[in-house]
């Protein structure tokens, strides 16, 4: 491997005057630069990003620290992260917090130790963890917050506008005559967000509400499933608040004996090829999330590099894709009364 040593000697200068020259000391001699930078060129020689950068006390480094890797649009975001970093000469560090909110602090603590120079995270429970994570030590650690459905009072924010989408998907299922709809959730910000969302959007359609179930594990949305579709007044149409969720839910309707949408429709956030490969493909509220990290990214980039003229927040706005999941409400019998 070349070193710094070869290119001195090969320019018949100093190991010091290398240096310089890397770091583009402004006192080096036009020809003494010339000769450097021609040997650098004939060795092919790569400095090594790390020393340069002890002085200045930069990595050219950003963490990006994601609520749980087991997300389908988890490799679109850490894709559209990359395609903003390198475009700007920075490095990305994926972290996992598998929906473990001391993981996520943890990670936070050794992405400063390593001095990542700002930080992209996807949060896992309140946000305000994540806040006073960033704000230890010295000086606050730049971070943008990515996936949050309304803007941070204090850290720049990466929001998804998903209130048309939401809005779109409850009338599509008024339409088809569903009245009683079920949305099974977790315990994060975003679900807990969706679910006030879905509520608001139920009662501008007329209906009093949906029956919420919180759920602490993705693998308790089975057995959830199941008891509310074999309950005596079972929802006609249930909603999946996370895209993780999708696929024990739908074990669950399998596990009452049922079939989406002949005997309830399902809809679920987030987009995969999973969801497209279902027989029938599933109905889905999703942003593009390769575009959305991305945008997340070059905001962080701008905010490292000082640019005063970035904006503190970013927007994507979701939509509502109609496949195969959702159909009119079923005929079913109750108290004499066909629904």
């Amino acid at each position: 491997m070349v070193t710094i040593r070869d290119v001195a000697k090969r320019a018949q200068v100093s190991v010091g005057t290398v240096s310089r020259v890397l770091n583009e000391h402004p006192k080096v001699r036009p020809v003494t630069r010339r000769v450097v930078l021609q040997a650098i060129e004939e060795l092919g020689y790569r400095p090594n990003a790390m020393a340069r950068n002890l002085r200045s006390s930069r990595t050219d480094v950003i963490g990006l620290l994601f609520h749980d890797l087991a997300q389908p649009m988890a490799i679109r975001s850490v894709r559209g992260a990359e395609e903003a970093a390198s475009a700007s000469g920075y490095g990305v560090l994926v972290t996992d917090a598998q929906g473990d909110a001391d993981k996520q602090e943890e990670h936070i603590r050794r992405l400063r130790e390593r001095r990542a120079d700002g930080l992209i995270v996807f949060p896992v429970g309140p946000r305000t963890s994540v806040v006073n994570a960033v704000s230890e030590g010295d000086a606050p650690m730049p971070t943008v917050l990515i996936g949050q459905t309304a803007p941070h009072a204090f850290l720049p924010t990466a929001v998804v506008d998903e209130g048309p989408a939401v809005e779109e998907a409850i009338g599509h299922l008024a339409s088809l005559g569903h009245r009683r709809i079920a949305v099974v959730t977790s315990r994060t910000y975003t679900n807990q967000s969706r679910g006030r969302m879905f509520q608001a959007a139920l009662r501008r359609c007329g209906m009093d509400g949906a029956t919420s179930v919180v759920v602490e594990e993705w693998q308790d949305a089975v057995e959830v499933t199941r008891d509310l579709l074999t309950s005596d007044d079972p929802p006609t149409a249930i909603i999946a608040g996370t895209h993780g969720l999708a696929p024990w839910v739908i074990q669950g309707i399998r596990a009452a004996g049922k079939r989406y949408p002949d005997d309830a429709s399902f809809v679920a956030f987030g987009e995969s090829d999973w969801a497209l490969a279902f027989d029938p493909p599933l109905n889905v509220i999703a942003v593009d999330f390769y575009t959305h990290t991305r945008d997340a990214a070059a905001l962080l980039i701008r905010m490292l590099k000082g640019d005063e003229s970035a904006p503190r927040n970013v927007s994507h706005q979701s939509v509502y894709s109609r496949r195969g999941s959702v159909g009119p409400v079923p005929a079913l019998k109750h108290s004499g009364e066909q629904r």
